[in-house]
């Protein structure tokens, strides 16, 4: 997941697990979250965190977070964007031991956002060609 909010900052977060809806948390500890302008830091979960500590929280009600403490207000999420990613939020979390904010202030309105996946190569061709249908 990349963003950039109203300050021009861009910034972001990675999992190795597919993003999915679901009421507990979920991620491993490869998940980390990132800042790339105006600095580039990337911030790795810090060793004795797990699952536990809510490294990806994804949900219809509250939107989609990178660490936390929970439902209300996403407090302590390294990254928080809403269900209709227009606004999100940063702050420093212990999961990721991110200092402060990766965006440009604790609370933001959000430019863009990109979400990328990244897959295996396709067998053949014919798969790749069926497989970018689906999103064209």
């Amino acid at each position: 997941v990349v963003s950039n909010d109203d300050f021009g900052h861009v910034f972001g977060g990675y999992t190795p697990v597919a993003i999915q809806n679901r009421d507990k948390p979920y991620g491993n500890s490869q998940c980390f979250v990132f800042s790339l302008h105006p600095s580039f830091r990337i911030f790795q979960v810090r060793e004795g965190k797990s699952e536990q500590s809510v490294l990806v929280r994804t949900s219809e009600q509250e939107g989609f977070a990178f660490g936390g403490t929970g439902a209300e207000h996403n407090l302590g999420a390294a990254l928080s964007l809403d269900t209709d990613l227009r606004e999100g939020s940063s702050v420093k979390c212990g999961a990721y031991g991110n200092p402060s904010t990766i965006a440009g202030a604790e609370r933001f309105s959000i430019r863009t956002v990109e979400v990328w996946a990244l897959l295996r190569p396709s067998a053949t061709i014919e798969d790749s060609a069926g497989l970018l249908g689906r999103f064209t």
